[in-house]
């Protein structure tokens, strides 16, 4: 009898336990649909003026009936219907980077931002002529918030989508050459330049890299001449002949 407890009571831990890990799903499913669907509160002219004139007519109430926002859909395809979202992860992003803005409130909006884009990305084909620049927002996103691995496929993306939208390169490079790791940025910003040869930014970043890497090399040979002249230097007393008993010019590390 004790036995059959026993494994009950397993049993009903184990049914409990996945219970739970379901719930917890569900929990953060419905959240993340939550940010999906959630416009911006109290939103300002001042934020209307620093988002693409598009967003007038895309966050307009009942703007799906619209010319202007038939006429939108016409240009740009039906991943513009969705674009609202990218208006909206917009403005949240500008709401992040005030400096006014708690952290707990930063990370939040950082992470409806991304949740924002990722609506757009998920509800739009790869036809959609915004997509390399929502990849690349979402890339600016993810570096904001500490998750490079993300920030890298979403900016690979956006590369593969459009070769000469310069700012895929821009951004990751920049990270790059934040991080150190100088040489993979170089190569990142040859690439652009192939694609995008008229890229004032990329041209400022070969150029910054192209210094760093001399600024390098004159650290390397400063560091290690000293090593170097003082090895010579043994080298010149231990295999050279005495000066007051052996003929011909004296050893290299005498002249002056």
């Amino acid at each position: 009898m004790r036995v059959i407890i026993s494994w009950i009571g397993k049993r009903l831990s184990h049914f409990f336990a996945g219970a739970l890990r379901l719930l917890a799903g569900a929990i953060i499913a419905l959240n993340i649909a939550h940010v999906a669907i959630a416009q911006p509160l109290d939103v300002t002219e001042a934020e209307m003026s620093l988002i693409p004139q598009y967003c007038r007519v895309a966050m307009a109430e009942g703007a799906q009936l619209s010319p202007p926002y038939v006429a939108y859909v016409n240009r740009y395809g039906r991943g513009f219907r969705s674009v609202h979202h990218y208006c909206w992860g917009q403005i949240r992003w500008m709401r992040a980077l005030r400096s006014s803005t708690p952290t707990v409130t930063r990370d939040f909006l950082l992470g409806n931002v991304s949740a924002d884009y990722t609506y757009v990305l998920i509800h739009s084909p790869d036809s959609f002529i915004l997509l390399p620049e929502v990849y690349t927002r979402l890339g600016e996103v993810e570096l904001r918030r500490s998750l490079p691995d993300k920030a890298n496929a979403a900016f690979a993306k956006a590369r593969a989508l459009k070769r000469d939208y310069w700012p895929a390169y821009s951004h990751w490079a920049e990270f790059l050459m934040q991080s150190g790791r100088h040489a993979e940025a170089t190569k990142l910003v040859q690439e652009g330049l192939r694609y995008s040869p008229n890229s004032r930014v990329l041209k400022s970043q070969l150029q910054a890299l192209g210094a760093k890497a001399s600024a390098t090399v004159r650290r390397d040979r400063e560091e290690e001449s000293p090593r170097d002249e003082a090895a010579a230097g043994a080298a010149d007393e231990a295999g050279s002949p005495d000066k007051s008993t052996a003929g011909g010019p004296p050893p290299a590390s005498a002249v002056k």
